[in-house]
C-alpha cells in the first residue's frame, strides 16, 4: 500500500478525532467503532497505530465513553482495521457542484467543433 503524506494522515485522524469526541449519548460505541476502523485502516498508509490510540481514546474519553468500553472498542477496530487498509485516492475528490460545472463547460465547448 502506498503511503500518504503525514500531514494528511495526520489531518484525517483529527477529524475522526473530533467526531468522536462530539458524539451524542446513544452514538457513541459506533461512533467511535466506525473512526477506529477508519483510523487502523490508515495504518498502511502509514500513520502510527499508537497515535491513532492515542488521539482516538482521548476523543471518546472526552465524548463519556467509558475508559473500558474505549478500549475494547479500539482494540478490535485495531484488528479488523489494519487488516483492511482503507483506500486513500491521490486526493480528494471534488464536490459534486464543481464536476457538474466541469461537464458543462466541456460540453459547451465541444458543441459545433466535431
Amino acid at each position: 500500500v502506498e503511503g500518504a503524506s503525514p500531514k494528511r494522515l495526520r489531518g484525517l485522524l483529527e477529524s475522526y478525532a473530533a467526531r468522536v469526541a462530539r458524539a451524542p449519548v446513544g452514538t457513541r460505541h459506533n461512533t467511535l467503532l466506525a473512526y477506529g476502523l477508519a483510523a487502523y485502516g490508515l495504518v498502511g498508509h502509514g500513520l502510527s497505530p499508537e497515535e491513532a490510540e492515542a488521539a482516538l481514546l482521548e476523543a471518546a474519553l472526552a465524548s463519556g465513553l467509558p475508559e473500558r468500553e474505549a478500549r475494547e472498542v479500539l482494540r478490535w477496530a485495531r484488528e479488523v482495521g489494519e487488516a483492511k487498509p482503507l483506500p486513500l485516492e491521490a486526493s480528494p475528490p471534488l464536490p459534486p457542484r464543481v464536476r457538474w460545472a466541469m461537464n458543462r463547460r466541456a460540453r459547451v465547448k465541444g458543441v459545433g467543433h466535431e
